[in-house]
This record gives structure tokens, C-alpha cells and sequence, in this order.
């Protein structure tokens, strides 16, 4: 492997599995994010201080997003892209920019939905679900993402440069997709909240439709997608495990690993 990419997949397996282990001194939070904005650095500070108690599991987590994302970069991001090029025409861009949205405006508009709805019915769930997708969706995308984008500055496909080309700090910003991780991380608090396939499957589904989409746009990278879903799926579950919301004595039916195949990137859900 290059050794210019090395350094972005290490910052991204940190970044992605800070959130492994969940903090001992942690408290449930309020439910209102504009009455209790502590709580949101609380959650912060909590993540960056998360790799100081990591134990075995955690580092072998930390293995696993390097060897996910490596293998990623080696064996799937010139192919992937190479196939998308392929079978590229107007169709496939319109359905591309639609699902792109399930990554920016749509993601923003479900968690409004969620939190004028909770507002409405008084429902604590809704409530919850709503405050953790913002507090998860502003430590992921606006923390960890930009500090990564900056410190990998990988240039993106449509740059045609290849996909080990990394000028950190130069502007570039393909490493990791912004979009995937914000999917990710509504996705994952969503998920975590509402622990029923009806309610997961079509999440994270959207979600990897999202990263798929910047592939298909000629955005991002597979591993940058990669990394995304990493990152938003920690972060978002680290933050609804942190502020003790998640359903008491409840565990999720569905597991979601993201991992690289000869065809393009495979969700997988255990149930």
C-alpha cells in the first residue's frame, strides 16, 4: 500500500471507533437541546476522551475500521469507479442526486420532522430520537468529518488524479463522504430508538443508497463512503447509548456491518 494512504485510513478507524467504548460517567441528558446546550459538549468531550478507556474489544474495533476501509481503498475504489463510469447515463445521475439528499436536506428535514412531531405529541421517544440525531449530527459533521477532510485532503474521482492522492491540508476534500456519514448518523440514532426491522432496514437502506449515490455523482470514493458509514453509525449510537435514551432492556434485532466486495460495498444485517 501507498504510504499516502495509510495515514487517512488511520485517521478514519479513529475517528470511527471512538465512540466504541461508552463512557462510565455518563448521564442521562435533557431532551432539550436549546435548554441544556452542555450536554452537547458533555457528548463531545465524551468521544474525544473515549480512546483513553478503550479495552480489548475496543482496539480490535479499531482493527477492524483500519481493515475495513483499507481493503475498501485497495480493492474496490478504482473498480467502483470504473463501474459506475461504465453505466453512466442521464437516468442514473437524476436517481443519483435524489437519493444524494437522504445525506444533506433530507436528513436535515427528518430531524425537524421528528422533533416538530415530538413537540405535537409529547412523545419522549420522538423527543429523544430528535435531540440525539442533532447532538450526533453536529459532532460528526461538523468535528470529525471537517478535521479528517482536512487532515487526509484526498482529491476527489472527478479530479482524476487516482485514489491515493492525498495533499492534507491542500483544500481537497473527498476523505471521508459528508454526506454518507451525516446518512449514517440519523440513520443509526433512528435505529438505535426504534429497535424494530420495519424501522432499520429502510434506514440504514437509504443510508448506503446515499453513499452509493456520491459514487454514482463521481464524488467520493468507495472508501470514502466507506468511512462515512463507519463514522455516523459509531457516533450516532454513541450518542444515544451516552444519554441513556435507547429503549431500557432492549436490544436491536439488526447489526450492521458495512465491508467491501468484489461487486461494491455490502451492508450486511444480522438479525
Amino acid at each position: 500500500m501507498r504510504q499516502g494512504l495509510r495515514i487517512p485510513c488511520l485517521l478514519v478507524a479513529f475517528a470511527g471507533t471512538l465512540a466504541a467504548k461508552e463512557s462510565p460517567e455518563a448521564a442521562p441528558s435533557s431532551l432539550d437541546l436549546l435548554a441544556e446546550p452542555p450536554d452537547l459538549l458533555r457528548d463531545t468531550a465524551a468521544i474525544l476522551r473515549a480512546p483513553l478507556h478503550w479495552d480489548r474489544t475496543d482496539r480490535w474495533r479499531f482493527a477492524l475500521a483500519v481493515g475495513t476501509v483499507t481493503a475498501t481503498a485497495l480493492a474496490l475504489d478504482r473498480p467502483g469507479r470504473d463501474a459506475f463510469l461504465r453505466n453512466d447515463s442521464a437516468a442514473l445521475r437524476k436517481t443519483a442526486e435524489r437519493l444524494d439528499r437522504f445525506g444533506s436536506s433530507y436528513a436535515i428535514a427528518t430531524v425537524a420532522g421528528i422533533s416538530l412531531a415530538s413537540w405535537a405529541t409529547g412523545d419522549d421517544t420522538l423527543r429523544a430520537t430528535g435531540t440525539d440525531a442533532i447532538y450526533a449530527s453536529l459532532i460528526s459533521g461538523l468535528l470529525i468529518t471537517p478535521a479528517l477532510k482536512f487532515a487526509a485532503g484526498r482529491a476527489r474521482p472527478s479530479q482524476d488524479r487516482g485514489p491515493a492522492r492525498f495533499q492534507p491540508g491542500g483544500g481537497w476534500e473527498s476523505f471521508p463522504s459528508g454526506h454518507t456519514t451525516e446518512a449514517f448518523t440519523v440513520a443509526s440514532v433512528i435505529a438505535a430508538h426504534y429497535p424494530s426491522l420495519w424501522v432499520q432496514i429502510p434506514a440504514y437502506g437509504l443510508a448506503s443508497l446515499a453513499g452509493l449515490s456520491r459514487m454514482a455523482l463521481d464524488a467520493h470514493w468507495a472508501s470514502d463512503v466507506a468511512a462515512g458509514a463507519i463514522i455516523g453509525t459509531t457516533v450516532g449510537r454513541f450518542v444515544v447509548n451516552r444519554n441513556g435514551q435507547a429503549p431500557a432492556g432492549r436490544r436491536s434485532p439488526l447489526q450492521v456491518t458495512v465491508s467491501p466486495t468484489l461487486g461494491g460495498l455490502c451492508v450486511t444485517a444480522r438479525f
